[in-house]
């Protein structure tokens, strides 16, 4: 009953005038009264879903540094083998 009440909220959304008194009695006491008895429960999980949030966002942080400082490693050494060629043999530049 509770769900189909607050479903039933949504399209009332859209409406710019003023609801019948009766409705808003009925919204009241079903899912409003629900809302509020179970407003510690909600704001609860609430935060707790923020809190899985922000660490998802930490580790994707995390992991793009990881790839950024892989990458950068990976270059470096390749720039260190081509530089120790270029030192033993100064013609390899050149391919003869």
């Amino acid at each position: 009953m509770q769900a189909e009440a607050i479903g039933a909220c949504v399209p009332m959304l859209e409406i710019n005038r003023d609801l019948p008194s009766s409705l808003l009695i009925q919204l009241n006491k079903g899912p409003g009264n629900h809302i509020r008895d179970n407003a510690f429960k909600y704001i609860k999980r609430m935060e707790k879903d923020l809190s899985m949030i922000g660490r998802i966002q930490d580790n994707q942080r995390q992991l793009k540094a990881i790839i950024f400082l892989a990458m950068t490693s990976f270059f470096i050494g390749v720039s260190s083998v081509a530089a120790n060629f270029v030192v033993r043999d100064p013609c390899f530049l050149f391919l003869h």
